[in-house]
């Protein structure tokens, strides 16, 4: 696949990492949309620890990010390509069971906001993990 391709998989799934991590940023302050995270048991604010949760979710989406860019070639790298094509497909499988659970939350908001947002993301990073 021609590398135009591969890198715009990486910067697709990067803005979806980013708009998913400003969700987890927005649940760690406090605002009340625990209905579309952790298939919808807290109904508005997260209690006290998964706001953390929340929190160090957005450190691990930034991790996702710099994994996908760095094994598309879209930025210098950081890290060995060894290091990010182990990493690449830990994160297509990981986004690839959150998209399933996602699909089956007794949440319909996670169902309608979450299942989509992971499952283009698993999409788009399986595409660098392959074609990259």
């Amino acid at each position: 696949m021609e590398d135009s391709y591969i890198q715009a998989a990486a910067k697709l799934s990067t803005l979806l990492f980013m708009i998913i991590a400003l969700i987890q940023l927005l649940l760690t302050f406090g605002l009340p949309w625990g209905e579309i995270t952790m298939g919808g048991r807290y109904k508005g604010k997260l209690p006290g620890k998964l706001r953390l949760f929340s929190l160090l979710s957005v450190f691990i989406l930034l991790f996702f990010s710099a994994v996908s860019l760095q094994h598309a070639g879209v930025l210098a790298s950081g890290f060995s390509f060894h290091f990010t094509s182990i990493f690449i497909w830990i994160i297509a499988v990981y986004l690839g069971l959150n998209t399933f659970a996602n699909l089956f939350s007794k949440s319909p908001k996670e169902k309608c906001i979450m299942t989509p947002l992971a499952g283009i993301a698993f999409l788009s990073v399986l595409t660098v993990a392959i074609y990259a």
